[in-house]
C-alpha cells in the first residue's frame, strides 16, 4: 500500500520534531524511541486511516532502525570522550615517562661519544624510540581485542577478528643529507651546468600547469627539448669524453668507483626505509638527485 503524500507531510514534521526535541535533551534518541514519538505525533494529527499510519510507522521503523544503527555503530567506534580521555592520559604519561626518555637520548646524542653517529643513524635511534613507545601501547590494545571475557570476538567473529592487523612499527626513516666522503663533482653540480637545469626545471613546471589546465603545451615541451639538446646533453656527453682522455684516467679508473663504493650502502638503506614505509602506507618516497638527499623520519597523521 503507497504511503500518502498528507501523512509523508506529517512524518517529515514528526522527525523534525524528534530531532529537535533530541537536541534541547542533548539526548540521542533511539530507534523505538523515535518510531514512537513520530507514530504519537502521526496520532496527534491524525491520518486517513489507521492502515495508512500502520504502513508509514513500519515504513519508519525500518528506515530509522538501518540509520541509527550506522550512525551509533560509527558513534561508537569513533568513541570521541574515550579517545579525549585517552588522549589527555597519554599526555601525562609521556611527560611523566617519554620526555625524560627522550631527553636521555638527546643528550647522548650530543656527546663526545656519539660525535661521529652519521645523521642516519641519528634518525633510526630516534625513530626506534618510538616504535618502542607505540608497543607499550599495541600489545595490551591487541590483548584487549582478544579477552573472550569482554565479549567482542563472540560479537564479530572470531575469524573476522583476525583480520585486524595492526602494525608493529609506525615509523620510518631514511638517510638525512647523504654525503659521499669521496671528492667528486657530479655533472648535476657543475656551475656551467647548474643554469641549463634550472631553465628546464622553469620549462618542465610551464609544461605541466598547461597540462593541468587542459591546454596545449606543445611551445612549452619544444623550449624544453631544445634546452635537452642544446645544452644538457652536450654537458653529459664532455664528462664522458674528458672520461678517455688522460686527464680523466684516475675519475675513471678510481675516483668514480670510490664514490660507488661509498655511496651505494648509504643510498640502498634509504630505498629499503622509504619502501617500509610505502607498504605500510605511512611514509612517502624521498627521490635523491644527486650525491646528497633530505630525509625524514615519517609518522602517520589523523
Amino acid at each position: 500500500m503507497p504511503v500518502p503524500s498528507n501523512a509523508i507531510k506529517s512524518l517529515e514534521e514528526a522527525v523534525g520534531h524528534a530531532v529537535d526535541a533530541a537536541n534541547v535533551q542533548e539526548e540521542r534518541l533511539s530507534p523505538d524511541a523515535m518510531v514512537r514519538f513520530v507514530g504519537q505525533h502521526l496520532i496527534r494529527c491524525g491520518t486517513k486511516a489507521a492502515s495508512e499510519e500502520a504502513a508509514v510507522v513500519r515504513k519508519l521503523r525500518a528506515d530509522v532502525s538501518q540509520a541509527s544503527a550506522d550512525d551509533l555503530l560509527d558513534a561508537l567506534a569513533r568513541g570521541d570522550q574515550q579517545v579525549a580521555q585517552l588522549r589527555q592520559r597519554m599526555q601525562s604519561a609521556l611527560e611523566e615517562v617519554a620526555r625524560p626518555w627522550l631527553a636521555e637520548l638527546a643528550k647522548f646524542l650530543g656527546s663526545d661519544m656519539a660525535a661521529e653517529v652519521a645523521p642516519v643513524r641519528r634518525a633510526q635511534a630516534v625513530a626506534q624510540a618510538v616504535d618502542s613507545a607505540f608497543t607499550a601501547f599495541r600489545e595490551p590494545m591487541m590483548a584487549l581485542l582478544h579477552d573472550d571475557a569482554l565479549g567482542l570476538k563472540a560479537a564479530v567473529g572470531e575469524e573476522a577478528m583476525h583480520e585486524i592487523k595492526v602494525a608493529t612499527r609506525i615509523t620510518a626513516t631514511a638517510a638525512a643529507k647523504v654525503e659521499s666522503r669521496v671528492e667528486w663533482t657530479p655533472p648535476a653540480m657543475q656551475e656551467d651546468v647548474k643554469a641549463a637545469l634550472a631553465k628546464m626545471a622553469d620549462a618542465q613546471k610551464a609544461a605541466e600547469g598547461q597540462l593541468r589546465e587542459g591546454k596545449d603545451a606543445g611551445a612549452e615541451l619544444n623550449a624544453l627539448g631544445e634546452l635537452l639538446d642544446k645544452e644538457w646533453m652536450p654537458a653529459l656527453a664532455a664528462r664522458l669524453e674528458k672520461l678517455a682522455t688522460d686527464e680523466g684516467i684516475e675519475e675513471l679508473h678510481a675516483t668514480l668507483p670510490a664514490v660507488t663504493r661509498d655511496l651505494l650502502p648509504k643510498f640502498e638503506r634509504i630505498y629499503r626505509a622509504t619502501g617500509d614505509g610505502i607498504v605500510r602506507q605511512q611514509a612517502s618516497p624521498s627521490t635523491p638527485s644527486s650525491t646528497t638527499c633530505n630525509t625524514h623520519t615519517h609518522l602517520p597523521t589523523t
